[in-house]
């Protein structure tokens, strides 16, 4: 079958659920809602063999056939969900998982439910596998042996997605507007050119360029307001710790650097480095007089993608020069 008829909300006609299934598909990318909705916590009070979960809403992908569209679930208030007795001499992991049940297409219940999947205790535990139906996992939580209550060091939240869930890769989203996500769950399903999304763990803002994730992040600049003094000739450290700049494609990253000295008479060199090698000229002052301003911009290439971290040096070439502000700043070129 092409065109799916009659279409939805003709008058006089019967509309099937997964016809309004299929409309929130293509409004919604699934998800918890942004906010602390739906947070696995350690039993409130006093910890037990046993969770709480936050009351919220989310979106579930119908997983059980290709046009079964998106399910919406909310819990109102608390649930708490008990985690069986531990194993007196493996850990084990359990799963708590958001699931909907749809007799439709498997079994014979109708249902939205908070729930727990037990694991099986070995000396080396792995998550269970996911049951049937249509599932977002919320958390994962660790029972160590003989454990006689849980508490929020053992649980690992997933509810802005899970490592190796398929299909979970954020928070809710309106199609078309920013997934958030870690730089972990950013989504891998549901694709297309334009997509962005921000990593919560980088605080950075991507995008899909129909192939791959690219972006750049404004390395932090370096302010110090203290005086820093240095030998004629010998390198100083403008900034202990330089901006840290995220290489997605290519290997050029652009750094601005700018300089506020007093060297007394003698003009000086600012040079930019990567990791413990100075690869680049980055500013000279004027000879003569007292707090010489200066800025320039360096290219760097050959960078690892991933993050790199700069630090810039000065050199005074004659007498001292007391830093009274330094600045450096720094972009990725895509």
């Amino acid at each position: 079958m092409a065109a799916v008829n009659p279409p939805n909300w003709l008058q006089t006609e019967l509309h099937p659920s997964d016809r309004d299934r299929q409309l929130i598909k293509s409004l919604v990318r699934p998800g918890v809602l942004p906010g602390t909705g739906l947070t696995v916590t350690e039993k409130s009070g006093t910890p037990n063999m046993s969770v709480d979960v936050s009351e919220g809403r989310l979106f579930i992908l119908g997983t059980e056939n290709t046009y079964q569209g998106v399910y919406h679930g909310e819990a109102q208030g608390v649930t708490n969900v008990v985690i069986a007795a531990a194993d007196p001499t493996n850990p084990r992991r359990d799963l708590i998982v958001a699931r909907i049940r749809d007799s439709v297409y498997s079994g014979a219940t109708n249902t939205f439910s908070i729930e727990r999947v037990a694991g099986t205790p070995a000396g080396s535990p792995a998550d269970p596998a996911l049951p049937s139906g249509s599932v977002w996992v919320l958390a994962r939580v660790a029972v160590a042996a003989a454990a006689t209550s849980i508490t929020n060091a053992n649980i690992t939240s997933f509810r802005a997605g899970g490592t190796g869930y398929t299909g979970q890769h954020g928070y809710a989203a309106a199609l078309g507007g920013v997934v958030v996500c870690t730089s972990l769950t950013k989504p891998t399903t549901g694709l297309y050119e334009g997509l962005m999304a921000y990593e919560t763990d980088t605080d950075r803002v991507i995008v899909y360029n129909g192939s791959a994730w690219v972006g750049q992040t404004v390395g932090a600049s370096a302010t110090v307001s203290t005086s820093q003094s240095t030998a004629s000739g010998a390198f100083v450290d403008l900034a202990t710790v330089g901006p840290a700049v995220s290489i997605f494609t290519g290997s050029k990253a652009v750094v601005w650097v700018h300089v506020r000295c007093d060297n007394g008479s003698g003009g000086g060199w600012c040079l930019m480095s990567a990791a413990a090698t100075d690869i680049g000229f980055g500013y000279q002052s004027p000879s003569g007089g007292n707090f010489h301003k200066g800025a320039a911009m360096i290219e760097f290439t050959g960078l690892t993608p991933g993050v790199n971290t700069f630090t810039a040096k000065y050199s005074a070439g004659v007498g001292t020069a007391t830093f009274a502000d330094r600045r450096i700043a720094a972009m990725p070129t895509l």
